[in-house]
């Protein structure tokens, strides 16, 4: 039988197990588009948000050697001003939008494809820190 002392000792131990990250987070540079409307800049700051909660460490600037994201606006290459696209080259992944609020959409997609879920009253992420992305096939 266990006393209240040996119980607490116990579980603060487990607990700081469980916090412990089992490996380094991988870094994402998110390149830096034209300051833009609100919506593109909301594109930016969720995409930001978004993959520090899904356990990467993403930050902004221009692209290195590792994995960067860069965010686009073309809207001669899309039929509907809502329409956008995520394409991966190499280490490179590239989110374009036919317009400013379609970007938005687009983050938010390449979001939920991470493991993300975007509901009425609140989004969820995973418990567990994404290991490896998941990108459209080419």
């Amino acid at each position: 039988m266990q006393n209240r002392r040996q119980f607490l000792r116990e579980t603060a131990l487990g607990a700081v197990a469980l916090t412990l990250p089992a490996a380094e987070p991988a870094r994402i540079v998110i390149e830096p588009g034209d300051a833009g409307s609100f919506h593109r800049r909301l594109a930016e700051r969720e995409l930001l948000r978004g993959l520090t909660q899904l356990g990467l460490q993403p930050s902004i600037g221009p692209a290195g050697a590792g994995p960067s994201i860069a965010l686009r606006v073309e809207p001669r290459r899309f039929k509907s001003t809502e329409a956008s696209e995520i394409a991966a080259e190499g280490k490179r992944i590239t989110l374009t939008g036919a317009s400013d609020l379609a970007l938005v959409y687009a983050v938010f997609d390449f979001l939920e494809r991470q493991g993300a879920f975007f509901g009425m009253d609140a989004e969820s992420y995973p418990l567990e820190p994404v290991r490896q992305l998941v990108l459209p096939p080419a």
